[in-house]
């Protein structure tokens, strides 16, 4: 059925961060975009929506925390493949 495939707004924001974005989104992006804490659940939920895995790519990069630890970051960034389907998913719900 089409409900399923509705976007929640806090999915409908991240989706659309990720259609406009040069570049990839951190996490922190995606939690700040969506209004959300869990923004790997979004992404996984989007990633459902979606249809596939790797609609959303993941890549972890080294980062310096606050303490001077190393730690891995995770951003996304949509694939080429699934803009279409991101974009088609986003008008159907009239998401701006």
């Amino acid at each position: 059925s089409n409900s399923t495939r509705r976007l929640s707004p806090r999915e409908a924001r991240a989706l659309t961060a990720l259609v406009h974005a040069q570049d990839c989104i951190a996490r922190e992006a995606i939690d700040r975009i969506a209004c959300s804490s869990n923004g790997p659940a979004i992404v996984q939920a989007l990633r459902r929506k979606l249809g596939n895995d790797a609609a959303i790519e993941m890549e972890r990069v080294p980062v310096i925390d606050a303490d001077g630890k190393t730690a891995q970051a995770g951003r996304y960034r949509l694939s080429d493949t699934h803009r279409a389907q991101a974009v088609a998913l986003l008008g159907g719900g009239h998401h701006a």
